[in-house]
């Protein structure tokens, strides 16, 4: 597939999916409904399209003002030095853990930039943007399976499911059997006088 296709086809889709929101059949929706469930509809944002303009799932707006942010813990208190609720202390002092291990172990890398894309791919974040191993691994001038093979890593380094796009652990082992059948077979071939 082609970037330039894929970038084609995702711009069609968000072309209609704003149109939608100036159909008939959407602006008779939300005149059916009362002026409560308009009223929080509005405030969460669900009656004027949502489309990313970064490329990636993350949206270029302060977290506070999504209507998928959460109230536990109080990170903007965090923030403005406000103390947590003692429950969140803890969860906020071993995130602030996890997030400084992961960092260390991607500085820790020849190539970190190799490493993060890497762990993009291994948590569906590429996913999201139609970016493929096949693509990550040629701009790291690096083959398909060895690619793979750091994201596998990343994935059993932190106990993550591997993303959908992934070969599964029972794929991954009948594909190496396969390969090591595939030398053990050339081995013997070759090794043999003429």
């Amino acid at each position: 597939m082609n970037d330039n296709d894929y970038a084609r086809r995702q711009a069609e889709k968000d072309r209609e999916y704003q149109q939608y929101y100036q159909s008939p059949e959407f602006l008779r929706y939300v005149e059916s409904l009362s002026p409560e469930e308009r009223r929080r509809l509005e405030t969460e944002g669900l009656l004027k399209p949502m489309i990313d303009r970064s490329g990636s799932t993350l949206r270029d707006e302060d977290a506070s003002e999504s209507s998928m942010a959460c109230e536990k813990p109080d990170f903007a208190a965090a923030i403005d030095h406000e103390p947590l609720a003692p429950a969140f202390q803890q969860s906020a002092s071993a995130a602030g853990d996890v997030l400084a291990s992961f960092c260390a172990r991607i500085r820790g890398r020849a190539n970190p930039a190799l490493v993060f894309d890497a762990v993009c791919y291994a948590t569906g974040v590429t996913d999201v943007e139609g970016v493929s191993a096949t693509e990550l691994a040629a701009r790291h001038g690096i083959t398909k399976q060895a690619f793979s093979k750091i994201a596998v890593e990343w994935c059993q380094t932190f106990g993550l499911q591997p993303s959908r796009s992934m070969k599964s652990k029972t794929a991954r082992k009948v594909y190496r059997e396969r390969a090591t059948r595939v030398h053990q077979r050339r081995k013997l071939t070759t090794s043999q006088p003429t």
